[in-house]
């Protein structure tokens, strides 16, 4: 039972520590590279003007970073109560022993996961709303209107990133804290019994 608890935690955790740098890595590629070269590609876009190349080019890169963060929120909502619960789990066996490097590693989840959530539901809605109109207006021509919305999704966004970035950092340390108190450490057996190593 133990050992399946701890398999699904691992799981969980560093599948969305992965994800978290995967959207990561999206965005800074697709907002550095294609802000630079839409304007090269000769793509159809709504009426930027020539001043405004690098918006138009990252008006492109929203779409291919939308889809990862879409995807990251989705396996957020899955990922999170999964690891809580063998969260839960693993502190009611007392395995691994309660101290402070245990606290420590729940401590971090626990905020991990009250930060996401905190994105999910408050964040998360107003940006694509903001977003939503932000396309409308640019589609519609009706730049000064984009503007707008774009500073209101631009005003959350300076909150979202942070989240993110310290998001990554909680769960690089939990994963870290979690190898030193989950890993069996293997002690050399005395001579004369005959037996392995064991574990404790």
């Amino acid at each position: 039972m133990l050992r399946l608890v701890a398999i699904v935690y691992w799981l969980a955790l560093i599948t969305w520590f992965a994800a978290l740098v995967a959207g990561g890595a999206t965005a800074m590629a697709s907002f550095g590279t294609l802000s630079r070269i839409v304007p090269e590609l000769g793509i159809t876009l709504p009426p930027f003007s020539e001043a405004e190349g690098a918006e138009a080019g990252r008006f492109v890169a929203g779409f291919v970073a939308e889809r990862v963060f879409d995807a990251l929120a989705t396996l957020e909502w899955v990922l999170i109560p999964v690891l809580l619960a063998t969260v839960v789990i693993q502190w009611l066996t007392r395995w691994p022993e309660r101290g402070f490097a245990n606290s420590l590693r729940m401590a971090l989840i626990l905020a991990a996961s009250a930060t996401t959530m905190f994105h999910l539901v408050v964040l998360s809605p107003r940006m694509d709303s903001a977003l939503a109109d932000y396309r409308g207006a640019v589609r519609s021509g009706d730049l000064a209107a984009a503007a707008s919305h774009k500073q209101l999704f631009d005003r959350d966004h300076r909150i979202s990133d942070p989240i993110l970035r310290i998001n990554g950092g909680l769960l690089l340390v939990a994963i870290v804290v979690s190898a030193a108190i989950l890993t069996p450490r293997s002690v050399p057996h005395r001579s004369g019994s005959g037996s392995g190593p064991v574990f404790r």
